[in-house]
């Protein structure tokens, strides 16, 4: 896991001013969200390699479950700003102007 988070940093709320590794060291479950959410962020911001995946990761970050290891549950689990990510995606997708785009 890297040291600092490298698409959700500026999302994390001020209670989590430690290193994400320190954090989240002695909890499996945060470790395995963390790697959740950063693989969903490289797919949803980088350049689409997969379009299928791109897409489906996409309505993931967009939809309203809120099971175990939806996107709003583990945002709240890591107290990491969801709409700041969502704003954040929709932005990207504006600009990249791809064919492919979130279709909610």
């Amino acid at each position: 896991m890297p040291g600092k988070m490298l698409y959700i940093e500026e999302d994390v709320l001020p209670t989590q001013t430690e290193d994400v590794k320190a954090l989240w060291e002695d909890d499996p479950i945060k470790r395995l969200m963390y790697a959740l959410m950063e693989d969903a962020l490289k797919l949803a911001m980088e350049r689409e390699v997969n379009p299928l995946e791109t897409r489906v990761t996409r309505n993931w970050i967009f939809s309203e479950d809120e099971g175990l290891f939806s996107f709003l549950n583990i945002c709240a689990v890591l107290e990491i700003n969801s709409e700041n990510i969502r704003s954040r995606v929709n932005r990207h997708i504006a600009k990249t102007s791809s064919p492919y785009a979130r279709s909610r």
